[in-house]
């Protein structure tokens, strides 16, 4: 939800990011419910553990269920058949604790969980208490043990729809609740939202539709739905139904090397690029320094006593980018005196690489020169220039950027364990020489400080890998279209 104002307060009075609540539009609510019944009509009982203003229970109230609604918030309810004012996690302890129920009875479970994170006050409060109910899943947000939390209590056959944040995709530290989800449910429904669908309620966010069926059915397609542009385009999709089947072996990365990340509207011929060998596998991949306190130890411009080039985060720079600081000349030193101030892989300080962002949106990589520091960022080294300077130009390529945003993580934070696992398509030696001129010659240019045309040099970039890979034009169109489009496309 970034990182903005601490506060958004709804037209009701209360703070949407510490309760995390957001109201579900109603074309999403009707969908869900609609689909749920659907799935299965015969149902008698619902449960929302976080039902707010009630926009999710309408469609089971019309259906004659049963519907049980829990929240922290007390919102005037006149139709549920019950109404807890309880903080649903403490439910779920009791349920827990209680050795004479197994399961809810509830033959629908919905949400549209607490969108808050490790920040909120809740968990800050609670955390030793949570991780003792959430040791595989975590703590770091409210919506994967909210998730996790209905999956445990749901019956055998039960139907769990929840509109909720899409980190769980991808995101490492949601590993254990992917794992929890494929071992304990069937995926029916996995529909990517637009970014624009809670805008209005002050929240950017990127979330999805899940509908799981608790049990393993093998034979059971999942139906898919990459994000769209809009929410206008979203309701249409959804209202068409026009979605992809696939099954969730064809979705989830296999691989060791892999976290089970599950890859939503990829084409075939970038999941089968896990296949070929990484990043890792090859070529040194590592983090460096952490001051532990920028504003000390670094200043934004060379000076006799702070004279040596710090590079973190080249943001979305490609091939050349100034120093992003200037560390003290005796930072080793200051490191050893300083608690915080930790040097990694001291060994490859000072030597010639790659240094690739961290943050932001746009993924990028420049030439770590000669001489220079770098810090937590992904920073590559390989053992000839010429690796470095083909591999240069493979990272800033659209595959790249879809593989990276698109496959391994749809958020803003990239590490080295995430760039190290990146897939090296198979291209030749020729390639490699050609991608090395291209990459030299976008990075002299900058460096001499003439201006250079970037989107020519990454179509000639793009060309040549399009080409060795004979990819279907559908292929690198999509390639083309989610690199020129990230904002709506992740």
């Amino acid at each position: 939800m970034g990182r903005h104002a601490k506060a958004v307060i709804s037209d009701s009075g209360f703070d949407r990011r510490e309760l995390g609540y957001y109201a579900t539009p109603a074309f999403v609510a009707e969908f869900l419910g609609k689909t749920i019944l659907e799935q299965n009509p015969n149902g008698t009982r619902t449960l929302d553990p976080c039902v707010g203003q009630g926009e999710l229970i309408e469609p089971f109230l019309s259906a004659g269920t049963r519907v049980d609604g829990i929240d922290i918030q007390e919102f005037e309810h006149t139709r549920l058949s019950s109404f807890s004012q309880a903080d649903f996690l403490s439910v779920f302890e009791a349920h827990l604790n209680n050795k004479d129920v197994t399961y809810l009875p509830h033959d629908y479970l919905v949400a549209n969980p607490p969108y808050n994170c490790h920040e909120s006050t809740f968990i800050q409060d609670h955390k030793n208490r949570l991780k003792a109910l959430f040791p595989e899943v975590g703590v770091l947000n409210m919506y994967s043990m909210f998730l996790s939390a209905m999956i445990r209590m749901a019956k055998p056959g039960a139907i769990i729809g929840v509109i909720t944040l899409d980190s769980f995709l991808t995101a490492r530290f949601h590993r254990g609740l992917r794992k929890q989800i494929l071992d304990e449910c069937t995926v029916h429904h996995l529909l990517l939202c637009p970014r624009d669908l809670f805008r209005s309620q002050g929240a950017d966010v990127r979330t999805c539709i899940l509908i799981l069926e608790k049990g393993i059915r093998k034979e059971v397609l999942t139906q898919t739905l990459n994000r769209p542009d809009s929410t206008h385009s979203f309701q249409a999709a959804l209202n068409s139904r026009a979605f992809t089947n696939h099954s969730m072996d064809e979705l989830v990365l296999q691989s060791e090397r892999d976290a089970g990340e599950w890859v939503i509207g990829v084409p075939d011929a970038l999941r089968r690029l896990f296949r070929c060998p990484r990043i890792g596998d090859q070529f040194k991949c590592v983090t460096g320094i952490s001051t532990g306190n920028n504003a000390r130890f670094l200043r934004p411009r060379k000076c006799a006593e702070f004279s040596v080039p710090f590079y973190k985060n080249p943001a979305s720079q490609r091939f050349y980018a100034p120093p992003d600081g200037w560390l003290p000349g005796n930072f080793m030193a200051l490191a050893k005196q300083t608690p915080n101030f930790l040097v990694r892989n001291k060994e490859l300080l000072f030597q010639e690489g790659i240094s690739c962002s961290s943050m932001g949106h746009q993924f990028g990589a420049c030439r770590l020169p000669a001489g220079a520091t770098f810090g937590v960022n992904a920073n590559i080294f390989c053992s000839s220039t010429h690796e470095q300077w083909w591999l240069l130009a493979y990272l800033n390529s659209s595959l790249v950027t879809c593989l990276v945003r698109a496959v391994l993580l749809r958020g803003n934070m990239i590490t080295s364990g995430y760039v190290a696992r990146l897939p090296l398509a198979p291209l030749t030696a020729e390639d490699k020489s050609e991608l090395a001129r291209l990459a030299k010659f976008a990075w002299k240019a900058q460096a001499q400080g003439h201006s250079v045309d970037m989107k020519e040099i990454i179509q000639q970039i793009d060309s040549l890998i399009f080409r060795r890979m004979n990819w279907a034009g559908s292929t690198t169109a999509w390639i083309q279209d989610f690199a020129d489009n990230l904002l709506k496309r992740t």
